[in-house]
């Protein structure tokens, strides 16, 4: 029973150092793409980050409509863009193996 209990307190405090690590990542991205520092990220900062970024996707990640991202919602585009699959028809490629 004690072997399980640390086991399960070894995983949270993996967990734990696995998500500052990630906010990290971000907060760095965030920093980078933050061109002129004062810090918000405009539609044309982000294409610097993400050369193939659309205008409905950057609209996606504004959540107050402001037209910049501040650093939750830099996040947030990080994670739409992670889901978005990449240009070049790699996702039709699969697809064909598939068959």
């Amino acid at each position: 029973m004690k072997k399980l209990a640390l086991l399960a307190a070894a995983s949270i405090v993996a967990a734990g150092f696995g998500t500052a690590a990630m906010a990290q990542s971000s907060d760095d991205a965030f920093t980078k793409a933050d061109a002129n520092k004062d810090g918000k990220v405009t539609m044309e900062e982000a294409q610097g980050a993400y050369p193939t970024l659309t205008a409905d996707l950057f609209a996606k990640a504004d959540a107050n409509s402001d037209q910049s991202l501040d650093a939750a919602e830099f996040g947030t585009l990080e994670g739409l863009t992670a889901a978005t699959p990449a240009a070049g028809g790699d996702a039709s490629s699969s697809s064909s193996a598939a068959q």
